[in-house]
């Protein structure tokens, strides 16, 4: 599992775009941090891992957890 402070996100150290935040993980209760988008118009994220600790055979999924405000504008369009 890779939390928001482990992947590189366009312009995630760039105060006008992005803020870091503190939210509470949803599998424990300790603190994790999250990425909060102020304004951008387009995502760009990216990882890498050492793909030798993967298991042979076995299928994988990349998924995001994002939680969207009641003021949130851009996401009704796929």
């Amino acid at each position: 599992m890779f939390f928001a402070r482990d992947l590189k996100i366009a312009w995630g150290e760039d105060s006008r775009y992005w803020r870091w935040i503190h939210v509470e993980g949803k599998s424990t209760s300790m603190l994790v941090d999250a990425a909060e988008l102020i304004r951008v118009c387009f995502l760009e994220v990216r990882a890498k891992f050492d793909t030798r600790i993967l298991s042979p055979g076995i299928k994988y999924e990349v998924a995001f957890v994002m939680m969207i405000k009641d003021n949130g504008e851009g996401w009704e369009h796929p």
